[in-house]
């Protein structure tokens, strides 16, 4: 996978195997979605292609944002972080995810 990965993290509480779903097909692309039971908080890791920094950021936060109102109206969102390709890729292989 090309190009850098942002991560958004939003405080949405408790999170159902069906909502974590909805918010992951809600982005309309692939997503990481990882929940944290114990914090309530979930962390949203979108790929992003050759586009624009500013541009990638707030059209990501608006995404981020309209998918977390559709599955949990109380959800708000708490961070961004920039991570490069190489990074990302090396989390995605700790984590047992092979990257072509």
């Amino acid at each position: 996978m090309p190009g850098w990965s942002l991560e958004v993290q939003a405080d949405t509480g408790a999170l159902t195997e069906q909502q974590q779903t909805r918010l992951m097909r809600g982005f309309g692309r692939w997503v990481m979605v990882n929940h944290n039971t114990a914090t309530g908080r979930t962390l949203f890791g979108v790929p992003v292609e050759d586009a624009p920094l500013r541009e990638a950021i707030s059209e990501t936060l608006d995404t981020t944002e309209r998918v977390l109102r559709s599955v949990l109206s109380d959800a708000r969102l708490v961070g961004v972080q920039v991570i490069s390709a190489e990074d990302r890729d090396a989390e995605l292989a700790a984590a047992g995810i092979v990257v072509d």
